[in-house]
């Protein structure tokens, strides 16, 4: 929290460059998204370490 001056001193000490901005949103979009199969309850120790593959194939 703190005041407008204070919003307007960090953001100028903060330069924003648009085309990292750009690139770093287009390698987020890029990744798939998290595969939370491996938090079920029946998650099978050594198909998630990668020691036997799975018949489960998470769909994104």
């Amino acid at each position: 929290m703190g005041s407008p001056a204070a919003y307007r001193a960090y953001m100028g000490s903060h330069k924003i460059n648009l085309l990292d901005e750009r690139h770093m949103t287009a390698e987020i979009n890029q990744h798939p998204g998290w595969d939370w199969s491996v938090w079920n309850n029946s998650a099978d120790p050594d198909v998630v370490s990668g020691i036997r593959p799975s018949s489960f194939q998470p769909v994104y």
